[in-house]
């Protein structure tokens, strides 16, 4: 919906890579154009900068770029304020708007929240939320809130438009489910989702245990198997030393019982061929225990 909105008349749709394929999807599906660019050059402000001024030398107008500010699916990174704040003055120069996904912000188990895009700077950012992660998966309904800011188009007829011709309206037994949980919650999800958060925070922590207990440090050398520390969110990223992929993933789950998710499918340039997504939050703690621990055993059946 809010891609036909943006993308009258073509442009360009910057995406990180690897990035969430539900964007990536959508996009293919609406013919935009996608430029995915890598992670690295995605959070360099001046890398960015010149991806962008490359394709409007070519004459390919940059329209939007998609962001997971928290905990991102899959790499579980986040922005920092400096990386937001850039982000916003290069959308602002170059006369783009940023898609933000907050779809993982409720999940925040340690340090300071960081604000939105959206709560910085309105006037360039679209924010997308969604009640499957803060409420539970099989509502599947969301909320979209438009730029504001008296230089700027308004978008509300647009969104209609599109939402007309997609799905009509947002089915009635939904929309009072969410409805009747904001009343009853004083109109905020952050107290009805404490448990969640608390839970989750355990699995995380239970996960990060289990890594360092079957990949120690050994005497005199680095570790072999290297993951991320997230603040939030559901997944941990981790690096392999060798490359797993769609086949790898098979040979894992058929030989070894478990199933590993390789963050090259996540990709649309083949990066991160040596990165898995785990994921903890519908894993017990004694499944991420066993899980763990036969991840330990397929890579100790590979590079031995």
């Amino acid at each position: 919906m809010t891609l036909l909105s943006i993308f009258e008349g073509g442009g360009v749709l910057l995406v990180p890579d690897p990035v969430f394929s539900g964007i990536t999807g959508i996009a293919k599906l609406l013919r935009i154009k996608i430029v995915p660019v890598p992670e690295d050059t995605f959070l360099d402000p001046s890398a960015l900068r010149k991806v962008a001024e490359d394709l409007e030398s070519r004459g390919e107008k940059v329209k939007a770029l998609y962001a997971i500010s928290d905990f991102s699916n899959p790499t579980a990174n986040s922005l920092s304020y400096e990386d937001r704040k850039a982000m916003l003055s290069l959308a602002n120069e170059m006369n783009f708007f940023i898609l933000e996904d907050n779809a993982y912000s409720y999940f925040r188990y340690e340090g300071d929240k960081i604000p939105l895009m959206k709560s910085i700077d309105s006037s360039r950012v679209f924010l997308l939320g969604s009640f499957a992660k803060s409420i539970f998966p099989g509502l599947r309904m969301g909320y979209v809130v438009a730029p504001e800011s008296a230089g700027v188009i308004s978008f509300s007829a647009r969104l209609c438009k599109a939402k007309s011709l997609i799905t009509v309206n947002t089915p009635a037994l939904c929309q009072a489910i969410v409805g009747g949980l904001l009343i009853e919650n004083n109109y905020s999800l952050k107290q009805l989702n404490q448990p969640r958060v608390l839970s989750y925070r355990q699995k995380r922590n239970h996960m990060i245990e289990c890594l360092e207990r079957e990949f120690p440090v050994k005497a005199g050398s680095e570790r072999s198997v290297t993951w991320n520390h997230p603040e939030g969110g559901f997944f941990i990223n981790v690096q392999l030393p060798f490359t797993f992929e769609y086949f790898e993933m098979c040979e894992c789950a058929r030989n070894f019982k478990v199933i590993v998710f390789p963050t090259s499918l996540f990709s649309l340039t083949n990066q991160a061929v040596t990165q898995v997504r785990l994921s903890f939050s519908n894993a017990t703690e004694s499944e991420i225990k066993q899980a763990i621990g036969s991840l330990r055993a397929y890579i100790e059946s590979r590079i031995q």
